[in-house]
């Protein structure tokens, strides 16, 4: 099984419990008054759907695919200073959040699966970051 079936597995196991993106957001939001902020008119029914869905496609998309690619672009476009504004200092929150998300609800959770979720993630982030100043 290569990395990325590994965190495609443990999404899918995640996903399952039902509760994913309540628990994501309920950490995220807790990191950091500014994170709160950034999301205090925020349609979360709609939110946890794209959050599942940009997970699902991280997890199972190679970064450097065409359309990966695109959809990383487009999440940066959007997340850049002249968007939300999200600032690279957020991303390492979300990271952390995702990670104390997956150790919830992943029965098979392993720190050795934590390192591989976050260095697949941290590519994604990465491109999404580049982006920030554009």
């Amino acid at each position: 099984m290569n990395e990325y079936e590994k965190i495609s597995a443990s999404f899918k196991r995640c996903d399952e419990s039902g509760a994913f993106s309540d628990t994501f957001y309920e950490i995220f939001i807790s990191k950091s008054d500014d994170v709160s902020l950034f999301f205090k008119d925020t349609d979360f029914g709609k939110q946890k759907k794209l959050l599942r869905a940009t997970v699902k496609i991280l997890v199972t998309k190679n970064p450097n695919e065409p359309k990966t690619k695109k959809i990383l672009n487009d999440i940066s476009r959007t997340h850049n200073r002249n968007g939300y504004n999200i600032a690279p200092k957020y991303y390492k929150l979300w990271l952390d959040s995702l990670c104390e998300t997956l150790a919830r609800h992943d029965p098979n959770f392993t720190d050795e699966l934590e390192q591989t979720w976050r260095r697949l993630m941290q590519y994604s982030i990465d491109i999404i970051i580049a982006g920030y100043n554009t």
